[in-house]
């Protein structure tokens, strides 16, 4: 079992294989023996592997084991670059479109690539336990995905059959709307909770605009803010939007302090192989 092939493995499990925004990362294989468009794991081993490429995006953290790989675009690719490599494998994330229009352009230059997206634990365990099958290395599955899973059940196993609400709010700088579909909202969720935005109770379905009226009647027992991009500019946009509001100090969850933000890093990014940790995070929050 070569070098690179563990390092490629490793490096999927730092690196999540792509972030919540989706990094691609091309991939210089040796020879594949099927295509990996119709992935049957047992006919596709990857070997000698080696990154070649990624696609940077400002504001993500990089890990160390990618700092060295060349960065082919800033949050859009680059294909002049990537056909450049001319590489064997590009992972590409099935949530963004403009990857499916990327796609096209591989067929036509003889490039296989493989679509890539999760949006939960069970997810991120799959796609995880494909990269492993792809790189001949079950055992670091066993070993490290299996571990997470655990860890997981014993998390949310301490919180027994308690149950509480909560309202998602998700702030950037131009808006504040409620979340009850993304990573976020399905650990909370794992853990007991129950989103009051569900089923479009609180906002509209679409927009994801809410009504503080809604709120303050249905008063969750808990409040999560993500923000995206400048946490001083979001939270200036909640004072604005909603915190401004005489009528929200009345809500149970602001004032016995269980008014609190998720870590990005944990909540906002896909937390990967720091499953665990967004798990007893969230525990512990709610704990304190």
């Amino acid at each position: 079992m070569s070098q690179d092939k563990e390092f490629f493995t490793t490096f999927f499990a730092l690196m999540g294989g792509l972030t919540v925004f989706a990094i691609i990362l091309i991939i210089l294989a040796g020879k594949l023996t099927s295509g990996v468009s119709d992935y049957k794991p047992d006919e596709i081993v990857l070997e000698n592997i080696k990154p070649v490429g990624q696609v940077y995006v400002a504001g993500e953290s990089e890990p160390e084991a990618a700092a060295d790989i060349p960065k082919l675009g800033k949050g859009t690719p680059n294909v002049e670059d990537i056909l450049t490599y001319e590489p064997d494998l590009v992972l590409l994330s099935a949530g963004r479109s403009a990857h499916q229009e990327l796609a096209d352009v591989f067929d036509q230059n003889g490039i296989q690539y493989l679509f890539i997206d999760y949006n939960n634990f069970e997810e991120c365990l799959s796609t995880y336990q494909k990269f492993c099958q792809l790189t001949d290395r079950s055992d670091l599955f066993e070993s490290q995905g299996l571990k997470m899973q655990e860890e997981i059940k014993s998390i949310v196993a301490e919180q027994g059959e308690k149950e509480f609400t909560y309202l998602l709010l998700f702030a950037t700088s131009k808006s504040v709307t409620t979340k009850d579909d993304n990573i976020a909202s399905e650990i909370i969720n794992e853990c007991g909770g129950i989103n009051i935005a569900e089923d479009g109770a609180v906002a509209n379905e679409e927009s994801k605009q809410f009504s503080l009226e809604k709120i303050l009647e249905m008063d969750p027992d808990y409040i999560f803010v993500q923000t995206m991009g400048t946490v001083e500019k979001a939270q200036a946009r909640l004072e604005s939007d909603i915190l401004s509001n005489p009528a929200w100090n009345g809500l149970s969850a602001v004032q016995g302090d269980r008014y609190l933000y998720l870590p990005k890093e944990l909540f906002l990014y896909k937390p990967n192989m720091k499953y665990p940790d967004a798990y007893q995070t969230l525990v512990d929050m709610i704990h304190e």
